[in-house]
């Protein structure tokens, strides 16, 4: 007798998707600050100043700048986070072990209780990328597939089909678990914000 599998997917409704590459500042590298502002939007939080920009991302990059802050540092997202109304509860976790520890134990609850994720290390591109994790696909309780909402476009193995910002919908794809632990995962670190209101 075949054994029943039991499918599950929690996808967060109405979480934004914002594009880096029509972004004024570091369009090219403020994966980081747009991730950010996706989980601001979602929690409706704001960000002051402005610096006379429209967008969240752009404010977000010139508070950087101001105060010489890194925005490559998981610390500046999680500063920046709390500092704009977010709980961000940064974990840094090296070793395959105690990432698959983390996994069960903190990234997949906090997915499926229905809160977004920022993830560091995704290595699709050789300086690696920053994307927000809004959904996951279980089956038995396993994960078979990560929903991302990423700011550079839609990542295929062969390269990424980048969004400049003309398609609304050109950023919010399933990734598999094979090729998310590949990639997020490739030095065997997890960088991740595990964020709330």
């Amino acid at each position: 007798m075949l054994k029943e599998v039991k499918y599950s997917e929690h996808l967060i409704k109405g979480f934004p998707l914002r594009h880096q590459l029509d972004n004024a500042l570091y369009p090219g590298g403020s994966c980081n600050m747009t991730s950010l502002a996706m989980c601001l939007q979602y929690f409706k939080k704001k960000v002051t100043p402005n610096y006379g920009y429209d967008q969240l991302e752009d404010a977000l990059l010139a508070t950087c700048d101001d105060e010489g802050l890194s925005r490559h540092d998981p610390a500046t997202i999680a500063l920046l986070a709390d500092r704009f109304g977010l709980s961000d509860e940064l974990i840094m976790i090296e070793g395959w072990d105690q990432v698959g520890k983390a996994l069960y134990g903190k990234l997949i609850p906090h997915l499926v209780a229905g809160f977004p994720v920022i993830t560091h290390g995704l290595y699709v591109e050789p300086f690696g990328h920053i994307v927000c994790v809004d959904g996951i696909r279980l089956e038995d309780g396993k994960p078979v597939a990560w929903h991302h909402a990423d700011p550079f476009g839609e990542w295929y193995r062969d390269g990424y089909n980048k969004n400049y910002g003309g398609d609304p919908a050109l950023g919010r794809y399933w990734m598999s678990h094979a090729s998310f632990t590949a990639t997020a995962l490739k030095d065997g670190i997890l960088w991740v914000h595990l964020i709330k209101s």
